[in-house]
């Protein structure tokens, strides 16, 4: 009986143990990667202004894939519309004390007038799925217009130098857990209005591979 009683113990005590990892794991992948929602707070804690935060918001999605409590992949994309360009235009030069006049901005500040851009930051368990930028990678990306055209992009690049500069504008990208992209679909010949597209036309941004798929609207 005390055999018995024992090695009950000893096998509830290894269950609570188990169940104490996977709630400190548990933890920790919200943490990395669940974290990333509070990042208009960020930006405000960083000093950016209350419009750019509002903008910011308004043309930044995020979504993650689950599987058994498993992190899959986490995903935020900012829409670089015209009128995120020109708020970020306008906070760039509030910050600096720029005037605009011959000012040259960051590479990410203006947007390719014949193409609709992304920034897309990436959250994985493992490094080697997050593999964006590669021929041949795990992931599909496509970008359905707002009269259904499905669109592949004309290029995907990986943001290799996280200066402060885009940890400040785009607070969501970290990149002790993730890695962030830029993204450029072209525009569609249907569409007449080149660079951005306003609310009333929706977009959708779709990402798509073995791990999982997740679907970022625009509307």
């Amino acid at each position: 009986m005390w055999m018995s009683s024992s090695r009950g113990f000893l096998e509830n005590n290894r269950m609570s143990q188990c169940r104490i990892v996977f709630l400190v794991l548990l933890v920790a992948a919200v943490v990395g990667c669940g974290s990333i929602k509070g990042y208009v707070d960020i930006a405000r804690e960083q000093g950016l202004s209350k419009e750019y935060a509002r903008v910011l918001n308004l043309w930044t999605r995020s979504e993650t894939v689950y599987s058994q409590f498993e992190t899959r992949i986490h995903v935020t994309a900012t829409y670089r519309s015209q009128e995120f360009a020109r708020a970020y235009i306008k906070e760039y030069e509030r910050i600096y004390l720029s005037s605009g006049e011959g000012q040259r901005y960051p590479s990410l500040t203006e947007p390719d007038p014949g193409n609709r851009e992304f920034i897309l930051y990436a959250c994985t368990p493992e490094k080697d799925s997050n593999d964006f930028d590669k021929r041949d990678s795990i992931w599909k990306v496509y970008l359905l217009d707002e009269r259904g055209n499905r669109i592949e992009p004309v290029d995907v690049r990986r943001i290799r130098k996280n200066t402060p500069v885009i940890e400040s504008f785009f607070p969501y990208v970290n990149p002790y857990y993730g890695v962030a992209y830029t993204i450029r679909f072209p525009v569609s010949q249907h569409v007449g209005e080149a660079g951005g597209a306003s609310p009333e036309k929706p977009l959708k941004l779709m990402i798509t591979g073995v791990l999982g798929k997740v679907e970022l609207a625009w509307n």
